[in-house]
């Protein structure tokens, strides 16, 4: 049986915050998220993956998952990113679901169609989230978008400069972490081949304002 230890999710006490204001409102861009990324990577390694929906031919989607349980153990980055929020925003930030969760996108690129299109713009539930680049490497290019307020169906694939375009983008880079409106329409960047060779690894944190 695998041991996993949740206890690497700890964050760092001093992270690098920049903030900048979009269309969607403020965008929080975190470097040096967690203390210890090797340690947090390799403990997401070690969680089991299930495919979703929208794992294709063209690009393999898959999550893997950890709840929080029973007490005792208790997620070591949830209470100080909740804190961090809760006093950038001047009100009290809980977790989206009751249980406290570990997330973790996993994702392959299959064939070319990424340079053509992009790969399933989304909205998410809750208020605002973050998601933290969790592999060791990016190369330019690679990353994270936030398109225009887009008037679209949200589909697995949308073919790059017509009706969707990047309003932010953020450049991928380990340890890094991006908070923004949960409304915001968003999705992964791939431009290079890189993730052809080895999975794409991104943590999401869902939060909403507590009742």
């Amino acid at each position: 049986m695998t041991e996993f230890d949740h206890t690497q999710f700890e964050l760092n006490p001093k992270p690098y915050h920049r903030f900048f204001n979009t269309s969607w409102g403020e965008v929080i861009v975190t470097d040096h998220f967690y203390n210890d990324p090797s340690g947090v990577r390799e403990e997401a390694a070690k969680l089991p993956v299930s495919r979703t929906v929208y794992d294709s031919p063209d690009m393999f989607d898959a999550r893997a998952t950890w709840l929080q349980s029973i007490t005792g153990n208790e997620l070591v980055f949830t209470d100080m990113w909740l804190q961090f929020l809760a006093n950038r925003y001047d009100v009290d930030v809980m977790c989206q679901w009751q249980t406290p969760t570990i997330l973790i996108n996993v994702n392959k690129i299959l064939s070319p169609k990424h340079q053509e299109y992009f790969f399933c713009p989304h909205r998410d539930p809750g208020e605002l989230t973050t998601i933290v680049f969790l592999n060791d490497e990016y190369l330019k290019g690679d990353g994270f978008n936030i398109y225009n307020d887009a008037k679209i169906d949200e589909e697995q694939w949308v073919r790059r400069g017509e009706s969707l375009v990047p309003e932010v983008f953020v450049q991928g880079k380990c340890n890094r972490a991006v908070t923004f409106k949960s409304e915001a329409l968003h999705g992964m960047e791939v431009k290079t081949p890189y993730f052809a060779s080895q999975n794409r690894l991104t943590q999401a944190i869902f939060t909403r304002k507590a009742e």
